[in-house]
C-alpha cells in the first residue's frame, strides 16, 4: 500500500500543479489554516486577478456594493503507516492505512457589515485494521456554518459570531483545529470579538461536537461546555520587548478520566504568553494555572512551557537551532482530595510529533531540533524528544486524552525518547507535500507495562483552492 500511496501523491502534485499561478502580477496571498480567515476583497479589482481559479474565490453579487461570493476547498490523502500501534498493545500491532479528507466551503459577504461562511467535511480510513477512532472518518458532515455581524466601533471594529465554527488561539497548545488528524476540531459556538490596531479580544461560549461516522449525524457533546475570554496584543509593549496574550478558560467535562479516577470536572485556566518573532532571536513563552474542582474533590494544576530558537539567516540552508521544554502537572497524591493534573482542553494534535501518541499531562520533556532551509519552499526539521513523568503517583497519559493501563501503579519515571524526521514541501500556492518519520523508544515506564518502541512514517499530500 506504501508505493501506491506513494504514487497516488505525487500523482496527485503534478495534476493539480497546471491549476496554480498564472505568470507576472503580484503573488496571491497563502492560505490559511483557518479557511475564514482569508479575504478576497482584494480581486474585486481585475488587475489583482493572476489565478486561473480566481474566478471562483471572487463572485461579485450586484444587489449591494462590497457584496461577494467566493468558494474554496481542499483535498488532503495522508498515508500512515505503524509498527507497534498504540505502544504495541493494540489487537493489531502493525497498521497501515490511507486517510482521505475533502472539505468544500461557500463564504458569502453582503456589503462591508455581513458575512454567511458554510463548509462541508468528507472524511474516509481506507484499509485501517484496527477500529477506526472518531478523529478518522465521518462520511459527510456539516464542518463549519455560521453568520457573523461586524460594525465599526470608534477607532476599532467588534464582531458577532454564531454557529458552528473552528477555533484556535495562540501557540494552540490549549485550543486548536487539530489539523494534523483526519477531521479537524470545530464546535458550536458564539463568539465576540473586539480589534483595534494590534489589539485583538474575544469572548466566546462553545460546545464541541460528539463525531459520528455517518451522513449529518454529529452532534453537541452534551458532557461538554467551554468558555472563555482571550486577548492579545500583537505589538511590542516596549522597544524590542514580547508580544503579549492574556486569557481566561473554563471547562465543564462530564466523566473525566484520570488515574484518581472519573467523575465530572469543572476546570479554570487563567494564562499567559509571552512571544517575539523578530529574528534571528524568536521565543515563546506560556505559563498556565488551573483550578476548579473534580467530583467532590479540589483541584490544582498547572504547566510552563517554552519554544526558543536561534536562526542563521546569512548562512546556506538558513539553519534554526531551538529547544522546546515543558514541564506539565502531574498528581502528586491520589488521596489528598486535589487533582493536580493538567489539562491540555482541546490541543493540537501532533502536540509533540506527528504520531500524536503522548498527551501534555503529568510531563517533562526536552526537545533540541534544528530546521533547515533546503530551498525556498523545501523544509527539513530534525529533532529528539526526551520524556520523563512529572509525578511517579500519576499515569502517563495518551491519546484521546486517557491513563495509559498500569502506569499510575509503576514507579519508573523515564517514559521514553522520540526521534522525529519532518520535511515539508510547498509546490506552488495549492499544493503542499509532507512526511514525517518518528521513532519512539521505549523507557523503562512503557517497558513496565510491556509496551513497546513504536515506528511511524507517514505521507500527506494536499490540494487547497
Amino acid at each position: 500500500m506504501c508505493l501506491r500511496t506513494t504514487g497516488l501523491l505525487l500523482g496527485m502534485a503534478l495534476v493539480l500543479s497546471g491549476h496554480g499561478e498564472e505568470a507576472g502580477g503580484p503573488a496571491a496571498p497563502p492560505f490559511k489554516t483557518i479557511r475564514f480567515e482569508e479575504d478576497y476583497g482584494y480581486l474585486k479589482d481585475p488587475q489583482a486577478r493572476q489565478d486561473v481559479l480566481d474566478p471562483v474565490k471572487y463572485i461579485e453579487l450586484p444587489f449591494r456594493a462590497d457584496s461577494y461570493l467566493s468558494f474554496g476547498g481542499e483535498w488532503r490523502e495522508r498515508y500512515q503507516n505503524i509498527a507497534g500501534y498504540e505502544f504495541g498493545l493494540a489487537e493489531h500491532v502493525h497498521d497501515d492505512y490511507l486517510l482521505q479528507r475533502l472539505l468544500l466551503h461557500a463564504d458569502l459577504h453582503v456589503g462591508r457589515y455581513f458575512r454567511s461562511f458554510i463548509q462541508f467535511g468528507s472524511h474516509y480510513a481506507f484499509g485501517k485494521a484496527n477500529d477506526e477512532t472518531p478523529p478518522e472518518e465521518d462520511r459527510l458532515d456539516l464542518q463549519q456554518g455560521f453568520a457573523e455581524l461586524r460594525l465599526p466601533l470608534g477607532a476599532g471594529t467588534v464582531s458577532i459570531r454564531g454557529g458552528r465554527q473552528e477555533l484556535s488561539f495562540g501557540s494552540e497548545r490549549l485550543v486548536s483545529v487539530r489539523n494534523n488528524p483526519n477531521i479537524r476540531r470545530s464546535f458550536d459556538a458564539v463568539r465576540a470579538g473586539f480589534r483595534k490596531d494590534g489589539l485583538a479580544v474575544d469572548a466566546f461560549f462553545a460546545v464541541p461536537l460528539e463525531l459520528k461516522p455517518g451522513v449529518f449525524d454529529d452532534r453537541d457533546d452534551d458532557g461538554q461546555r467551554f468558555w472563555g475570554l482571550y486577548s492579545v496584543w500583537d505589538q511590542p509593549l516596549f522597544l524590542s520587548g514580547p508580544n503579549l496574550d492574556l486569557y481566561y478558560l473554563g471547562l465543564d467535562r462530564a466523566n473525566s478520566d484520570y488515574a484518581q479516577g472519573i467523575t465530572d470536572e469543572r476546570r479554570h485556566s487563567l494564562g499567559v504568553r509571552a512571544w517575539s518573532k523578530r529574528l534571528p532571536w524568536d521565543y515563546n513563552f506560556e505559563a498556565v494555572y488551573q483550578f476548579g474542582s473534580f467530583g467532590q474533590d479540589g483541584l490544582s494544576a498547572w504547566t510552563v512551557a517554552s519554544d526558543s530558537g536561534y536562526r542563521w539567516s546569512e548562512l546556506p540552508l538558513k539553519p534554526r537551532l531551538a529547544l522546546k521544554a515543558d514541564v506539565i502537572s502531574g498528581d502528586r497524591d491520589p488521596g489528598d482530595h486535589t487533582l493536580g493534573t493538567f489539562n491540555p482542553l482541546f490541543p493540537k494534535l501532533a502536540y509533540f510529533s506527528e504520531n500524536a501518541l503522548v498527551v501534555p499531562a503529568n510531563l517533562l520533556n526536552v526537545y533540541p531540533y534544528l530546521n533547515l532551509e533546503l530551498t525556498e519552499f523545501l523544509d527539513l526539521t530534525v529533532g529528539w524528544d526526551f520524556y520523563w513523568r512529572y509525578s511517579t503517583r500519576d499515569a502517563f497519559y495518551v491519546n484521546p486524552f486517557r491513563p495509559l493501563e498500569g502506569t499510575a501503579q509503576t514507579q519508573q519515571r523515564t517514559i521514553g525518547s522520540e526521534l522525529s524526521l519532518d520535511l515539508s514541501w510547498q509546490f506552488g500556492r495549492h499544493i503542499q507535500i509532507n512526511t514525517a518519520y518518528v521513532h519512539l523508544f521505549a523507557g523503562d515506564l512503557l517497558r513496565a507495562v510491556a509496551a513497546r518502541d513504536v515506528d511511524f512514517f507517514m505521507l500527506s499530500g494536499s490540494y487547497r483552492f
